[in-house]
C-alpha cells in the first residue's frame, strides 16, 4: 500500500515536472517567433539621413523630412566638368546620398566628392582609377562604392583616406549594400560578391553566369530584408541570395532574357512585400519567399514609388497614378506640370517628382530646348504644392532629407533646394 503511495506520488511529481518543462517550451518557442519578427521589422532612417541609393536597404526611397515650402534654390556645386562640356544622354550616374549634414557623391572624372551643406563647401575629393556611376552607401565611418574598372573602395568619411579597395572581374555600376557587417555588391558579369566592412575580405561569392551580351551598363541595386539580399540581373531574372553564405533561396524570370529592359527592374521593399516592374510596365508585387501577391499591368508604369499604404505609378506620359495598396483602387490621378518623369521620393505628406521636358518650336525638334523641372505633390489629395525648373535635364531620383531636396542634372551640376 504504501509503496503505491509512493508510485502516486512520483507520478503526480513528474507530471508537474513534465508540465514546467512543457511550460518552458512553449515560453521559448514564443520568445523566439517574436525575436524573429522583431529581426523582421524594418527599420527606417532618421531625419537628416539618405546613407545610400533609394534612402535604405529596402530601397523604399522615403525620407524623413522637414521641408517647408514654397522652397528656394539653396546652393549647386558643379561635380564634373566633363559634364558640362558634353552632357550625357544617360540619366544614370552616381546619386547624392547625405549623413551628418554632408553629401557624398562620385563622378564620372574620376572623383568622389564630400561636401558640408551647411557651410556651402568641399571638405575632401577622393580620385579613383575610374568612373564613379555607383551610388555610394554610409556605414558608421566609411564611404563605400564601386567604380568602372571594377574596383570596390572603402574611404574614411572624414578625411577622404582610404580604408581598404578590393578589385573585382568587372565594371560596377550599383550601388553596394551594406548589413550585417557585409558590403553585398554587384559587377556587369553577374557577380555578387559579399565582403567584410571593415577589411574588405571576400565573405562569399555568387554568380548568376549570364552570357556575354548581357555584360552591359547595369544600375540596379541589391535590396535586402529579413536575412535575404533580392537582386536583378540584367537577363531578367530576380534572384534571392542568403546574407550569411550567398546560397539562393529562389531564382524567377521576371522578363524573357531578349525582352529584358536594363534597371527597369529594381526591388522595393515594402511592409515585407517585394515591388519591382518588367520590361512592359507591369508593377509585380511577390512575398518574401518569390510567390506572387498581386500584379498591376493596366498601368505600364516607367517608374513607381510606394508609402505604407499607398502605390504612385507613373507612365512615360507623365501621368501620376496614386493606387490603395491592398485594393488596388485608384485614389487620385494627376499629370506633372512638364515632361516626363525620372524618379519620385516620400516624405510625409509629399510626393516628390523629377522629371525631364523638351520644349520644341513649330515641332523642329533640333531647335527645342532641353530642361529639368522638380515638383511637389500632396500625397492625399495629388494636388500640386510646387514646382521649379532647372537648366538642364535631371539625371537622378530626388534625395529628401533634413529641410533640403538634392538632385544631380546631366551638366555634372548637383542642385540643392531649401
Amino acid at each position: 500500500m504504501l509503496l503505491l503511495i509512493l508510485n502516486s506520488k512520483s507520478i503526480k511529481s513528474a507530471a508537474c515536472v513534465f508540465s514546467a518543462f512543457l511550460l518552458l517550451f512553449l515560453f521559448s518557442c514564443a520568445a523566439s517567433n517574436k525575436a524573429s519578427l522583431i529581426k523582421s521589422k524594418e527599420v527606417h532612417n532618421k531625419e537628416g539621413s539618405w546613407p545610400t541609393y533609394l534612402s535604405d536597404i529596402y530601397r523604399s526611397g522615403n525620407g524623413v523630412a522637414s521641408l517647408s515650402l514654397p522652397l528656394k534654390h539653396y546652393w549647386s556645386y558643379r561635380i564634373n566638368k566633363r559634364s558640362y562640356l558634353k552632357p550625357s544622354s544617360s540619366k544614370l550616374h552616381s546619386y547624392p546620398v547625405v549623413v551628418n549634414g554632408r553629401t557624398y557623391i562620385g563622378s564620372t572624372d574620376n572623383l568622389l566628392y564630400a561636401l558640408n551643406i551647411e557651410e556651402k563647401n568641399k571638405i575632401w575629393k577622393f580620385e579613383t582609377a575610374g568612373g564613379i556611376e555607383s551610388s555610394p552607401s554610409i556605414y558608421q565611418d566609411k564611404v563605400v562604392f564601386g567604380t568602372t574598372k571594377g574596383r570596390v573602395y572603402a574611404i574614411n568619411n572624414a578625411d577622404g583616406s582610404k580604408v581598404w579597395s578590393v578589385q573585382l572581374r568587372s565594371p560596377v555600376f550599383s550601388s553596394p549594400l551594406i548589413v550585417d557587417g557585409k558590403v553585398v555588391i554587384k559587377s556587369v558579369s553577374g557577380d555578387v560578391n559579399a565582403l567584410n566592412i571593415s577589411t574588405g575580405k571576400k565573405l562569399w561569392h555568387y554568380r548568376e553566369g549570364l552570357k556575354g551580351r548581357f555584360y552591359v551598363r547595369e544600375h540596379s541595386s541589391p535590396a535586402y530584408f529579413n536575412k535575404k539580399v533580392y537582386i536583378c540581373f540584367a537577363d531578367g531574372s530576380l534572384v534571392a541570395l542568403n546574407i550569411n553564405d550567398g546560397s539562393r533561396v529562389f531564382r524567377l524570370q521576371i522578363d524573357r532574357a531578349d525582352n529584358a529592359v536594363f534597371d527597369t527592374c529594381q526591388p522595393v521593399i515594402s511592409n515585407g512585400m517585394l515591388y519591382l516592374t518588367d520590361s512592359n510596365g507591369t508593377l509585380i508585387i511577390l512575398d518574401e519567399i518569390g510567390e506572387e501577391v498581386r500584379r498591376f499591368d493596366t498601368i505600364k508604369a516607367s517608374t513607381f514609388s510606394i508609402t505604407k499604404n499607398k502605390i504612385f505609378l507613373f507612365n512615360k506620359k507623365g501621368q501620376i497614378f496614386a493606387v490603395n495598396k491592398i485594393t488596388g483602387e485608384t485614389l487620385w490621378r494627376k499629370k506633372l506640370a512638364l515632361g516626363t518623369p525620372v524618379g519620385a521620393s516620400v516624405s510625409g505628406r509629399f510626393l516628390i517628382v523629377s522629371s525631364n521636358y523638351e520644349t520644341n518650336l513649330f515641332d523642329i525638334k533640333f531647335l527645342g530646348t532641353k530642361g529639368g523641372y522638380i515638383e511637389i505633390f500632396d500625397i492625399n489629395t495629388g494636388e500640386s504644392l510646387w514646382g521649379s525648373k532647372v537648366d538642364a535635364p535631371v539625371s537622378s531620383t530626388p534625395v529628401v532629407t533634413g529641410k533640403d531636396v538634392l538632385f544631380l542634372t546631366k551638366k555634372g551640376v548637383l542642385h540643392i533646394f531649401r
